[in-house]
Parts: structure tokens; sequence; C-alpha cells
């Protein structure tokens, strides 16, 4: 039975490499999520550079824009977690990140909170480390500092951009300004610059020099139409969650003008999950929470897969369950378990391929690629890259030694 478990998996792993090749899109992908943000405060210059000097095929933005436009990369529907923000301004510590100005964003210190959260890196040069926008992390990727400045040390590895448009309802257009920014930029699949002269793909990352220099993906199915309205040559990936049937209206009723007008709620909204368990239990973490979950029927998951593949999807994105999960320190990044070999299957067989988040520890991603995982989201992209027997371009010691951190 194992050896018959081992030849599927095989076939599978095979089936996404061509996939893969098909796209254009590197198989085994390391996307390093925020930057190697294990190792610096996320969505900073310093976690970009240290994951483009590693060797990082993309570089992972989580994408919101300020009161006054600016494409900007953030994780947090607030900035009260992982700033300064309480301190600067408190009577606003909760707002979102549209009701500040980029100025605002960028005087506070969004470095500190990492030192604080891990004693164990915490290093000095973090203390005031800024917030990035959009134009700084392409500058980033394209070799330079963030400021657009050249960078002494740069590598020249040349990373790919893996972009999400984050809570996409609180930034309505933001779709369009991508577009517009990416253009400006030479960042669209339609618009791939040549590699300079001498460059050595087989010596340095040079996903940029691609069609899938850029890959936008969402969680929101009013965001996804929207991408590939203004992008359809631009790769996608439908990050997948498991929202059930009350979940998913009360979520998404206020976008369904961004669909056909007799678009069918039920089947464009879910359920994707059982409605059990609805609760936490008392005790219970999120992630033991989440572990619990089910989808509700292979039928309904394909459904969505074809939605998503029908609005430009090349990929989906779905959640791991990590063998960590019940600990405390490791658990936080764990959710319900989408990269059965089964659901792999059922995504390649629709000829899409499966990038899963996020996953840093050795246990985690052996499963993954065992189960046909085709590239994974990690903070650890030099973990990830060892385990890929890819080339990793710079230790992280070296990094910080050479930029002073």
């Amino acid at each position: 039975m194992e050896d018959v478990k081992a030849a599927v998996n095989v076939a599978e792993k095979n089936r996404g490499e061509v996939l893969s090749r098909k796209a254009g899109v590197p198989h085994n992908a390391v996307i390093a999520h925020r930057g190697a943000s294990y190792y610096a405060p996320e969505s900073t210059e310093q976690a970009y550079i240290i994951a483009r000097q590693m060797g990082a095929e993309y570089l992972e933005v989580d994408l919101q824009r300020t009161k006054d436009g600016v494409l900007i990369a953030s994780h947090c529907n607030d900035l009260s977690e992982k700033s300064n923000i309480s301190e600067v301004f408190p009577d606003r510590a909760k707002n979102r990140m549209s009701d500040f100005t980029l100025e605002e964003v960028k005087s506070l210190d969004a470095g500190s909170w990492f030192n604080e959260q891990f004693p164990d890196r915490a290093r000095s040069s973090f203390v005031n480390a800024r917030i990035s926008t959009l134009e700084e992390v392409i500058n980033i990727a394209e070799g330079k500092l963030a400021n657009g400045q050249p960078d002494p040390n740069d590598n020249g590895n040349r990373p790919g951009l893996y972009i999400e448009t984050k809570v996409s309802t609180f930034f309505p257009g933001i779709e369009k300004d991508l577009y517009e920014l990416l253009k400006k930029r030479g960042w669209l699949a339609t618009s791939v610059k040549d590699a300079p002269e001498g460059f050595d793909s087989d010596k340095k990352v040079g996903i940029q020099f691609t069609k899938a220099r850029t890959i936008l993906q969402t969680f929101e199915p009013g965001s996804l139409p929207l991408l590939n309205k203004y992008m359809p040559e631009t790769p996608k990936c439908f990050l997948l969650w498991l929202y059930t049937r009350q979940e998913a209206m009360d979520w998404g009723s206020e976008k369904v003008d961004q669909f056909s007008p007799d678009a069918d709620l039920s089947k464009t909204y879910g359920p994707l999950r059982k409605d059990e368990p609805l609760t936490q239990a008392e005790g219970e973490s999120y992630a033991q929470f989440t572990a619990k979950w089910e989808i509700l029927s292979e039928d309904n998951y394909r459904m969505w897969l074809q939605w998503a593949k029908d609005n430009g999807a090349l990929a989906v994105g779905p959640g791991t369950q990590l063998a960590g999960y019940n600990d405390p320190e490791k658990g936080d990044q764990s959710y319900m378990d989408l990269i059965s070999p089964r659901l792999n299957h059922i995504a390649h067989d629709m000829g899409l391929l499966v990038h899963a988040y996020t996953i840093d520890e050795e246990v985690d991603m052996v499963r993954a690629m065992e189960n046909g995982v085709d590239g994974m989201f990690s903070n650890r992209p030099d973990v990830l890259i060892r385990f890929y027997g890819k080339t990793l371009h710079a230790e992280l010691d070296e990094i910080l030694s050479s930029y002073g951190w």
C-alpha cells in the first residue's frame, strides 16, 4: 500500500512540474512571505533584502493603500500590533491603514515589536524599521535599496513579486491602482525586460525576466475578477479559506455588484466548509479549532476552483495544518488542511498549480512536497531553498554583516 501511495505522489509531483513549466512559473517555487520575516520585521526593507540576497524566487507583498493613495506593504488591518502607533497616534491606533497618510505611516517604528516578540532574533538595527511601499519592494527586487539608490551589496538575484490585494473591500479601486503602478514600473506580464548581457540564470535568480515575474493573489472573490479585468495576462492565484455559508454571505454581500447581476450568491460565495464546528471550544487555540474544519464536498471544492480558473487563476493557495499546531509558538500559522494528496490531485486535474501557505519547518515541507504541492510561502526562505536543493546565495549572518544590521 505504501508503495502505491509513493507512486501516486511521484505522479502528482510530475503533473505539477509539467503545469509549472507550461505556466512559466518555477516548480517548487520559493515565495518569501512578507520577505524573510522570520529573521527581520515583516514587510520592511530588511526583510525583503534578506530574502532577495538568499535567493528567494518571489517576494510576497500584502497590499493596502494609504489615505493619500500610496500602495503599501502591510498585512494587518490596523497597525497596533506591529508598530508603535499607540504611542504616536493613540487616538487612532485601531484605525485602518486607509486613515493614515504615507508620511504618517512612515513615521512609525515597525521594527521594535519584532525585537520584543522574538528576543533571540532581536537586533538594534531593527529599531525604527519602516513599512515598505510597493515601489520600494520593486526597487529591492530590481537590485536596489528601498529608496531606489544602487545597492553596493546586491548579489545579482532578480526575484519576482507575489502580490496580494489585502482586504480589498476597504480599498475600492485598488486593483486598478495596482495595474497602473505595475504598468509604470514595467512589471506586467506584457512588459518583460530582457536579462542584462552576461546574466547567468543558472547561477542567479532571474524570475524578473520571465512572464511570471509578477503573480497576483487574493482571498477575496470580489477582487479576483477585477485583477483579471485589468491584468488578464498576468498570472493569478486564488487563496483558499474555508468559510461557512453564512460567513461567506456576510463577508461578500457588499461586493455582489462586482459580479454579473444574475450571479447566484449561494454558488459564488460558498460555503467551502461544513457548518460544524462553528465556534472555538473553551481553551482551544485557533490552530486547534481550524484543524477540525473540513471541505463541504469535493464537488463544492471543484466548483470554487473552476470559478477561480474562469476568473484567470492559474494557481490556488491552500492553507495547511502544521505538525506543530498544538504548540503555541509554532501553531500560529496552522489552519485547516487543504493540501491532502486528493485535493492537490483535484487542483492539478483542473490545470491549477498549488502554492501552499505558510510553511517554515522541514517536517511540514516534506509532507507538502510529498503530497504534490508546487511551491510554498515561507518566512524562512533559506530553509525552503535548502530543502528544495536549490542554491542558497547568501547565509543570514553574511547578509546581516554586509548591511551593518
